[in-house]
């Protein structure tokens, strides 16, 4: 085992796509699993907050874990430390998210070292912290640690989802006491080199897994409540199933569908808003009238090609809208450039007219911008992602409120009325 701290521009970073947390395809890149992180649907990343608790200053007490992979430094503990530096430094694309990196430099100290300490130490950290929930961490144990599969495992993939699709049942306690190879046993089920087994028929199986889960739901059976006595709690139908067949040969289990308990009644439909559309919004906000000139002529070049798209969206791929966010930037740099801003085109040009340019937008308008995130704060961010082909810069809503709030720039900067 070799341990050894390097320093390693961040750009060059990989994170780690098989990352328990939210594990992804061999074949996710940077970008792909920023996305996740972003969206954030299991709320494992919890970026924001991360950011919130570190404050101003980037949090260096713990360093990321990296192992060398084909010659790239893959990120298996600290991807979400990793991933604000990345963001802070432009190396990946927010989408627009209001997520406040902290400054952070241009190189990080990593724990360089072999796979098999990098996983141990991931292992160590994590699987007693609370940062894993029970499937996570026997996931991460029979695939990247190569132990025998759990029977906890063995139920979920064998039942297609039937633990994940059921958080009551990802737990602990019901790991330990109620889906365990005794409990198990008890009701005619059973896992044999990592493949679930049962004495019943689908259909019984089906059957008795509902009432299971169902057990858990309402907590028939608990930490508090009969605890270890599952076979006596389950009901009379089930128990006379198991009864019946328990003389049969076990054979490898399958389920025609994942159960699902409810544990809450459904809500009300009563006194629920209607649905109000959203408004129909213009590309630029509608036709400018800009002063002659290489900018004008940009821009109608630009507004052609957006007439195009949204008259032949159905001919069109789902990559078109980037091509239109890259000209947006395109203009306002010209914009800029004619105005003689040559030090930072966009930040100056933005700096100048962003203000005044809010104040011409319509109230429809400014909740439109607000919905997409386009702000002072977010819009330089906006153009300059939206000269890469990030997923974020194909979202065409997106690319609507940043077309409009330059249109409102073009006009206090290069309006006909104008000087």
């Amino acid at each position: 085992m070799s341990q050894e701290i390097k320093m390693i521009p961040v750009k060059e970073l990989v994170l780690w796509s098989e990352n328990p947390r939210d594990p992804m395809s061999g074949q996710a890149c940077n970008q792909d699993i920023v996305n996740a992180a972003l969206k954030d649907n299991r709320q494992k990343w919890m970026l924001s907050k991360l950011a919130a608790s570190m404050g101003d200053v980037y949090d260096m007490s713990e360093l990321p874990t990296v192992v060398y992979k084909s010659g790239k430094p893959v990120v298996y503990d600290g991807n979400r430390r990793i991933i604000l530096a990345m963001i802070h430094l432009g190396v990946v694309d927010c989408g627009g998210a209001n997520v406040q990196a902290p400054s952070v430099p241009e190189q990080m100290p990593c724990n360089v070292c072999d796979e098999e300490t990098a996983l141990n130490n991931v292992y160590r950290k994590h699987s007693s912290s609370g940062s894993w929930d029970m499937l996570e961490r026997d996931i991460f144990v029979h695939y990247n640690m190569k132990r025998p599969k759990s029977v906890f495992l063995a139920i979920e993939e064998t039942l297609g989802g039937f633990i994940s699709s059921n958080p009551e049942l990802n737990q602990r306690f019901v790991k330990e006491e109620v889906l365990d190879e005794r409990t198990l046993a008890e009701l005619g089920v059973r896992v044999e080199n990592g493949v679930l087994q049962t004495q019943h028929t689908a259909e019984e199986l089906q059957a008795i897994l509902t009432d299971i889960l169902s057990c858990v739901k309402q907590k028939q059976i608990s930490t508090r409540k009969n605890r270890g006595r599952l076979k006596e709690v389950v009901s009379s139908d089930t128990q006379n199933t198991v009864e019946k067949n328990k003389g049969n040969p076990y054979r490898p289990a399958t389920v025609r569908k994942v159960p699902v308990v409810s544990s809450e009644p459904k809500p009300k439909e009563t006194n629920r808003s209607r649905r109000v559309k959203s408004p129909n919004m213009e590309y630029f906000g509608g036709k400018l009238i800009l002063r002659t000139g290489d900018v004008n002529n940009l821009y109608r070049d630009v507004e052609s090609l957006a007439n195009f798209y949204r008259l032949n969206k159905s001919v069109l791929s789902d990559g078109f809208p980037s091509l239109l966010r890259m000209a947006f930037r395109l203009v306002c740099e010209s914009a800029s450039l004619d105005l003689g801003y040559q030090k930072d085109p966009i930040g100056q040009y933005v700096d100048k007219f962003f203000d005044g340019a809010k104040k011409l937008l319509s109230a429809d308008e400014k909740t439109f911008l607000s919905n997409q995130n386009v702000k002072k704060e977010s819009i330089k961010q906006l153009l300059h992602t939206g000269a890469h082909n990030y997923t974020s810069t194909k979202v065409p809503e997106q690319g609507v409120a940043v077309s409009i709030i330059v249109g409102k720039m073009l006009l206090l900067s290069h309006g006909k009325s104008t000087k």
